[in-house]
């Protein structure tokens, strides 16, 4: 059994090198294997997978493996045969995915043939199998993250955290570089049209990475006061000087229909109405200046990435600490309609006042204790 991989041809050559699944079966469906977090599907295949039927399967363990759950493949050596596939992970975490699945399976089918009948047995067979092994937590007492930490999570690894900044920097960078490039490449009489086309998209699209970046700014400062720590106040010092025009622009841009009237906050002597942005267009940069401001946008990319990566190696190597319950502040759970909520501490009950005494008095003092190993950041060598 190997990490799954997409694609048929590469399931048979995993197949071929004789990559055999660890023994699972112990307690395979039973409450205690699904509680530490495995889901097992089987699907019987008389003959062959058709191509259609591989897809399937392909993309369904490609999507879990996209909901971030560890997915294993295991195909038979002849058929009449079964797969195999396995997915684990937290075991709330599989429960809450498992709908999503589901849901998704249905419409890879569509997607690929939604008249075949084989198709939907196949998905009928892993929602059915994937829906009875969610785990009943009712009356399971847990605990998570204090808000807090809830939030910190957010922040590392929600939609505007900078791991997510990451992916939406690089379209950026990429529709620059390619705008760029045709904007000193492209020939003919009417070149000067698509140039003057191409120099507005850079604009719009560096005035978008302005604002990313500097989202991104604010976001490291956050991130810095959660965890504080040199290293972070190193990262975003470096930062700020790649970037020293950084919040003027993004401040110009978001009150644009102010200054190109000339009555911008920061505007001085009432300038008179006209065009407020200059770009600079050469073949390395991007340059956007306005009111004595400049800033270069792939340098500020660069400058963007160095920074994201500094705050997924301190986040990688200390955020255990701010997140662990009970290492850090923790709430309750309840466990309702398969996902669990918070529990609000003014409702606390007795049993739960309980288990919180039993909790900090076990952890007197253990997080002062706890130190994480010494380790050097590999962006910036700053220890973290």
């Amino acid at each position: 059994m190997r990490p799954c991989v997409t694609g048929y041809t590469l399931w048979r050559r995993a197949h071929a090198l004789q990559e055999r699944p660890r023994d699972l079966s112990q307690g395979r469906y039973g409450k205690v294997a699904r509680a530490m977090g495995y889901r097992i599907v089987r699907i019987e295949m008389a003959v062959d997978p058709t191509q259609a039927e591989a897809d399937l399967l392909a993309e369904v363990t490609a999507y879990a493996e996209f909901k971030n759950a560890t997915v294993y493949v295991d195909e038979s050596n002849e058929y009449p045969g079964t797969w195999e596939i396995t997915l684990e992970g937290n075991s709330s975490f599989l429960n809450a995915i498992t709908p999503q699945i589901v849901n998704m399976a249905a419409r890879i089918v569509c997607d690929i043939d939604p008249q075949d009948e084989n198709l939907k047995r196949i998905t009928s067979s892993v929602s059915a199998q994937l829906t009875e092994q969610i785990v009943d937590w009712n009356g399971v007492l847990a605990v998570t993250s204090a808000r807090n930490g809830r939030e910190l999570r957010e922040r590392l690894d929600g939609e505007a955290s900078f791991r997510q900044m990451r992916e939406e920097f690089r379209i950026h960078d990429d529709r620059i570089g390619t705008e760029i490039d045709e904007y000193h490449l492209i020939r003919g009489a009417d070149a000067w049209r698509r140039r003057h086309e191409l120099a507005l998209m850079l604009r719009v699209d560096g005035l978008a990475l302005i604002a990313g970046a500097r989202r991104l700014r604010r976001l490291a400062d956050d991130v810095r006061r959660r965890m504080p720590g040199t290293h972070l106040n190193a990262a975003i010092r470096a930062f700020d000087g790649e970037t020293p025009g950084l919040i003027a622009l993004r401040d110009i841009a978001e009150h644009i229909d102010q200054y190109s009237i000339g009555r911008g906050r920061n505007d001085v002597n009432l300038p008179e109405p006209g065009d407020v942005f200059a770009v600079s267009i050469d073949t390395a940069d991007l340059s956007i200046s306005a009111r004595s401001h400049s800033v270069q946008i792939r340098r500020t990319y660069r400058a963007c990435m160095a920074l994201i990566q500094c705050l997924t190696n301190a986040s990688d190597h200390r955020s255990l600490l701010y997140l662990l319950p009970p290492l850090a502040d923790y709430d309750f759970e309840v466990h309702t309609e398969n996902v669990f909520k918070i529990l609000p501490r003014a409702k606390e009950t007795a049993e739960h006042a309980q288990a919180r005494e039993l909790i900090d008095s076990a952890m007197t003092n253990l997080p002062s204790k706890v130190k994480m190993p010494r380790k050097r950041c590999a962006q910036c060598n700053i220890w973290l």
